[in-house]
């Protein structure tokens, strides 16, 4: 791959985030852990609010690293000008696509837990 060795170039540069995956596991399960013994419902909410936070989070990831890849091909065709614009573009973008998600969920969030079927205590605490 052109001079770029996986074990000498990729590893030290994947290390740390995989150690920070790591660390983010470990944790999410003690959180889990400690809900668990605090009341057994809230261990329902947490499933309930990650799986649309994770949805959302990956989103955002996906459209961050299309702005990347965007700025990386200007910048490798020399165009800086075009590179700025479109990271001036993407945090404009990833700004307003911040307050369109807290307004849906603020809007939205108790229709939307709803259509998943939560309901009860477990709603309410999902969208307190």
């Amino acid at each position: 791959m052109n001079g770029i060795s996986f074990r000498k170039d990729i590893i030290p540069l994947s290390l740390p985030i995989f150690l920070g995956m790591i660390v983010f596991q470990v944790q999410t399960i003690a959180n889990r852990a400690f809900l668990g013994q605090v009341a057994v419902e809230y261990l329902s909410v947490i499933s309930n609010v990650v799986f649309p936070l994770w949805t959302m989070m990956a989103m955002l990831n996906a459209l961050a690293t299309g702005a990347t890849i965007l700025m990386c091909h200007k910048l490798g065709a020399g165009d800086k000008p075009g590179a700025r614009r479109i990271a001036v573009a993407a945090l404009v973008g990833n700004a307003a696509v911040g307050v369109a998600i807290f307004l849906f969920w603020s809007l939205a969030g108790r229709p939307v837990y709803q259509f998943m079927g939560v309901q009860g205590s477990v709603l309410e605490d999902c969208v307190a």
